[in-house]
C-alpha cells in the first residue's frame, strides 16, 4: 500500500525521519526539478532552489498542507513557486546580474502587494460578497476547489457535472475575486 504524502510528513516528525523523507524525495524530486527548470532555465539555480526547498521540508514537515486524499503535491508546488520567486528576487540573484529574468518575474507579480495589505477578515468579506450572489452549483464548486482542494475532475465527479462546467465557473469566480481585490487594493506605486 502506497503511503500518502500526509502520512510521510507526519512520520517524518515522529518516526524514522530519514526513511520517510527519502520516500517523499523519490516521489517528488524529478517533479520539483522540472517545475523549477522550466521556469528558470538555469541548471545551477534550479539545483540550489530545489535543495533549499528540500531543506525546508526536512526542517518543518508539518508546515505543508494536504488535500482530502492526503496529497501535498499542489501545496508543494504552490510553496515551491513562491520560494523560487523569493530566491530570484533575493540580493544573490540581483548580484548575478540576471535583471531580464527579474523583470519578467516582477511583471508576473504585479498583484502580490495585495497580499501584504489585506487582512484575513477583509478577504473573507470580499469572498463572501462575491459568492453570496452566485448560483448554488457555483458556490459548491468553489467550496470543493478552494476549501477542500479538489481537482477539477474530483469536483466534477462529486457534483455530477462535466469538468468543463467546473473549470468555467471556477475561472469566472476567480476573475470576479481578482477584479474585486484589485479594485479595493489598487497599487499606487
Amino acid at each position: 500500500m502506497k503511503l500518502t504524502d500526509a502520512t510521510l510528513l507526519r512520520q517524518m516528525e515522529t518516526g524514522c525521519k530519514v526513511y520517510f523523507f527519502n520516500i517523499l524525495y523519490d516521489r517528488y524530486n524529478r517533479l520539483f526539478y522540472r517545475w523549477i527548470y522550466t521556469r528558470i532555465g538555469c541548471k545551477e539555480t534550479t539545483e540550489e532552489i530545489a535543495q533549499n526547498f528540500w531543506v525546508e521540508i526536512w526542517e518543518n514537515p508539518s508546515y505543508f498542507k494536504n488535500n482530502i486524499h492526503g496529497s501535498v503535491k499542489d501545496y508543494f508546488l504552490r510553496v515551491l513557486s513562491f520560494r523560487m520567486l523569493d530566491y530570484l528576487k533575493s540580493s544573490y540573484a540581483r548580484k548575478t546580474g540576471d535583471n531580464s529574468l527579474l523583470s519578467e518575474i516582477e511583471k508576473s507579480l504585479s498583484y502580490t502587494h495585495i497580499l501584504e495589505e489585506i487582512h484575513t477578515n477583509e478577504v473573507h468579506t470580499i469572498i463572501n460578497g462575491v459568492l453570496d450572489n452566485l448560483p448554488q452549483l457555483t458556490k459548491d464548486i468553489c467550496a470543493l476547489r478552494l476549501n477542500q482542494q479538489y481537482t477539477v475532475k474530483e469536483a466534477a465527479s462529486a457534483l455530477k457535472v462535466s469538468p468543463k462546467i467546473v473549470r468555467t465557473r471556477y475561472r469566472s469566480v476567480l476573475a470576479m475575486l481578482k477584479e474585486r481585490l484589485v479594485g479595493v487594493y489598487s497599487y499606487s506605486g
